[in-house]
C-alpha cells in the first residue's frame, strides 16, 4: 500500500475514535475524497493516460463505487453548512466525474464481479 494510502487510512482510524461532530464529519469526507483522488492518480499512472472516461471498465466501476457515497455525503454536509440553493452547483464537479465513469451499455457485462 503506497504511503499516501497508509497515511489517509491512519488519519481516518484516528478520527473515527473521536466523538461525532461537524468537523469530524467534514474531515472524514475529505479523507474519502483524497483517497478517491489517489485512486484516480494511480489509474493515470497504470493506464498511461489522464482520461478517466477511457479507464478500464473494472477501474471505472470501482471508482464509481467510491464516488456514489462521496456525492451523497457531500450533499448532506453541504446542507449542514450552506443554503440549499448552492448545493447543486457545488456538487456538479463530482457529478461530472460520475458521468465520465459510466460504462457504456455494450461493455457493462465485461465488468468483473
Amino acid at each position: 500500500m503506497p504511503s499516501a494510502y497508509r497515511a489517509l487510512t491512519a488519519l481516518k482510524e484516528q478520527l473515527s475514535t473521536l466523538p461525532a461532530s461537524d468537523l469530524v464529519n467534514d474531515l472524514l469526507w475529505t479523507i474519502d475524497a483524497l483517497t478517491l483522488a489517489c485512486n484516480i492518480a494511480q489509474g493515470y499512472a497504470e493506464e498511461g493516460h489522464r482520461e478517466v472516461e477511457r479507464f478500464a471498465a473494472d477501474r471505472k466501476a470501482a471508482l464509481t463505487q467510491s464516488l456514489i457515497p462521496l456525492i451523497t455525503q457531500y450533499k448532506a454536509l453541504w446542507q449542514q453548512h450552506y443554503r440549499d440553493g448552492g448545493c447543486q452547483q457545488s456538487s456538479q464537479r463530482l457529478e461530472y466525474l460520475y458521468e465520465l465513469l459510466q460504462v457504456p451499455e455494450a461493455t457493462k457485462g465485461q465488468i468483473a464481479s
